[in-house]
């Protein structure tokens, strides 16, 4: 890699003030330091403002109305002269080395992007990790220090921790930033469109930790469901020169999580809701196996979590 690599970290806060001087520490405490930090603001009515202040000239401030995690990194990007982005959420905390050996990882691979695992706050078994979670944690692991294509395994999954993810700047201004429209999936979105054109790579070693993973309770549940299904569709409509086989997979997995959502609707909220939202989705899907595979799982899975309710009663 020819050029140098100058990180531009971009940390959004609304109200953290309480955990916001972690995640700064962390990022001015690496072992290669970035380029700049900067702190955007997303209108917090706490005393983030004080704290800021704190660190002085060591970070750059940006202040702004609330208008979500997505406008705010955007924000950051937008003002930021580096030439790669370091995303890091201000409720996370990077380890010393993370940018140094994503750097190492980059230069070695000649890649565009890089991610690492990350461990969880609140869990004391550090074998639990976010690769760990994922579906295909076997191929993450035999994947570090490599590039890999994470285009499939995106589309059946995020599995990537956002405060681990670092970028060249050309190859956000090449697929866009964040979908500002979007309150759900908005991360899953982008790294979806980066994956398309570029490989990612790997680092299984934990570089950052996180919070533990939040309750699904039904209506985040729902939530989630409705968040991929908006983002699958905007994908297929705005990439019209994409490959039928990499279509196919976004369909069939629509389908399947608009079995999903169906099935989730019958079970907490009747069968009029569920018809309601089978209305308002892809018909198509009807005719797919995949939906019918996404309903059955759902009912599955409320039945073992209905199970669970009564033996603990």
């Amino acid at each position: 890699m020819s050029e140098e690599i100058n990180i531009s970290v971009i940390i959004p806060t609304y109200n953290r003030a309480k955990v916001l001087p972690r995640a700064i520490h962390s990022a001015l405490n690496q072992t290669s330091p970035p380029f700049e930090v900067i702190v955007v603001d997303d209108g917090s009515t706490d005393n983030t403002d004080e704290v800021l202040s704190r660190f002085g000239d060591d970070i750059i401030c940006i202040q702004q109305e609330n208008g979500g995690p997505a406008k705010a990194r955007n924000r950051g990007i937008e003002n930021s002269t580096g030439n790669w982005i370091a995303f890091l959420d201000s409720d996370d905390e990077w380890l010393p080395e993370k940018l140094e050996k994503q750097v190492d990882l980059l230069k070695n691979t000649g890649g565009n992007v890089a991610i690492s695992n990350s461990v969880y706050f609140d869990i004391p078994d550090s074998s639990i990790t976010t690769f760990s979670k994922a579906r295909f944690s076997d191929l993450l692991f035999e994947s570090d220090g490599s590039l890999l294509d994470c285009f499939s395994l995106l589309v059946e999954q995020n599995f990537i921790h956002l405060s681990s993810v670092i970028v060249n700047k050309s190859c956000l201004d090449s697929t866009g930033y964040f979908d500002e429209t979007m309150k759900v999936a908005e991360d899953t979105d982008l790294w979806l469109r980066l994956s398309n054109q570029n490989l990612f790579g790997i680092i299984s070693e934990p570089l950052a930790q996180r919070d533990t993973l939040p309750d699904k309770l039904s209506g985040n549940k729902e939530k989630e469901y409705r968040g991929r299904i908006y983002l699958f569709n905007k994908f297929l409509h705005n990439s019209e020169d994409l490959p039928d086989s990499k279509r196919k997979e976004i369909i069939a997995r629509r389908n399947f999580i608009n079995g999903r959502l169906v099935g989730l609707k019958l079970h907490f909220t009747g069968i009029g809701s569920a018809l309601n939202t089978l209305l308002r989705l892809n018909l198509i899907s009807l005719f797919s196996k995949q939906f019918y595979k996404g309903y059955l799982w759902n009912r599955k899975e409320a039945r073992n979590a209905q199970i669970g309710v009564n033996d603990a009663r």
